[in-house]
């Protein structure tokens, strides 16, 4: 009787996992498309959309940020593992990706700054 119960009840929690996943899913889903609208809308209005080069420090950043993604998962497997020297690693080289995340966005930002472009005026 309780290993029914047990399995009803962990069947309810999945199922209500299940749909939590899938409102977060369309939730971001219904956000890009707004984004992506708004985008469209704004860009056809000559006026006010300014056109400028992304400076490549930007690209350099989002390389960064995956990676650190990556070494971050790697950290995880190596802990789940119990290889705590290899978890080390991976956590230090992560610290690393993720600080020059920063550190590239703050160059990013100056040097539209820099280059007479900014985000309030």
């Amino acid at each position: 009787m309780q290993a029914s119960l047990a399995r009803a009840s962990e069947e309810r929690t999945f199922y209500a996992k299940r749909f939590a996943l899938w409102i977060a899913i369309g939730s971001m889903v219904m956000m890009f498309a707004g984004l992506t609208s708004a985008y469209i809308v704004k860009k056809a209005d000559a006026e006010t959309w300014t056109v400028f080069v992304i400076p490549g420090v930007f690209f350099a950043s989002t390389l960064a940020i995956l990676l650190s993604s990556v070494t971050m998962h790697l950290a995880l497997r190596s802990f789940k593992r119990e290889r705590l020297h290899a978890y080390r690693d991976w956590m230090g080289l992560t610290l690393l990706l993720g600080t020059a995340f920063i550190v590239l966005q703050v160059i990013g930002w100056n040097t539209l700054t820099t280059q007479g472009y900014h985000l309030a005026e």
